[in-house]
């Protein structure tokens, strides 16, 4: 089969949408020369040359793909069914996908886009219906663009993958995605940091960077539902009762 392995953007500073992405391909480009499969990147132009150095002498093809689709067509294609089933223009993907024989498609990152080929794409988490409280969940029509676009792009998958059984749940539960269609599988370990267990420990590295032992380490973004303020509490409460934490954000 030839499969299609859709980069959203390949770009470090997206954080863990990159580290996702540069994992999964890492992982396809040791297991491709034994694979039965034929596989073929798509990514943006602007991608292009960091994933042929990152891919060479994988046998693994790449081609760039425009993603040209203005915002206003884009909106109109996701908020109107009438013109999803009967406007079938072929998208950006399709266009180059179908003339190399491609069978079918796979998103590597959670990021949505429309194809007519077989597809199989990835779940973060659904955090805009567990938590659509919080404002970067909801405010300027963040919901309803995330669930237009989650409630089309999920359904009509293939398969659909998701690291939890929560996240599996919520899937089911919020988007009534089959659960034979939906596959749990722990998101990878980032190499980076199994890399940096099996290194001898710098101890002068937590002094440099102002710290002292015992210390917490929580790399997430500044957003509210990442819970800091909970977190601040639990460390204040650990003061009360006498055992200071050191904590890096």
């Amino acid at each position: 089969m030839h499969v299609a392995a859709v980069v959203a953007g390949f770009d470090a500073q997206a954080g863990g949408g990159h580290t996702f992405e540069n994992e999964v391909l890492g992982a396809l480009k040791a297991a491709a020369a034994s694979s039965q499969h034929r596989f073929t990147v798509l990514c943006q132009p602007d991608s292009k040359s960091a994933l042929t150095e990152m891919l060479a002498g994988s046998g693994i093809g790449i081609e760039a793909v425009p993603f040209s689709s203005g915002r206003i067509a884009t909106m109109i294609y996701r908020e109107i069914e009438a013109v999803r089933a009967h406007w079938r223009w072929p998208s950006d993907i399709d266009k180059i996908a179908i003339p190399l024989g491609v069978q079918f498609v796979w998103f590597l990152s959670a990021q949505p886009d429309r194809t007519d080929i077989p597809y199989m794409t990835v779940v973060w988490d659904l955090q805009h219906r567990a938590t659509p409280w919080f404002p970067e969940m909801s405010a300027k029509g963040v919901w309803d663009a995330r669930d237009a676009v989650h409630r089309w792009f999920l359904q009509r998958a293939s398969k659909v993958i998701t690291g939890t059984r929560v996240g599996a749940e919520q899937i089911a539960n919020f988007f009534q995605v089959p659960a034979d269609n939906i596959l749990t599988l722990p998101h990878p370990t980032p190499s980076y940091a199994a890399n940096a267990v099996a290194a001898d420990n710098d101890v002068e590295a937590i002094k440099r960077l102002g710290l002292s032992e015992p210390y917490l380490l929580y790399p997430a973004q500044f957003w509210p539902h990442k819970n800091h303020v909970n977190l601040l509490l639990a460390i204040a409460q650990l003061k009360r009762e006498g055992l200071p934490v050191c904590l890096a954000l």
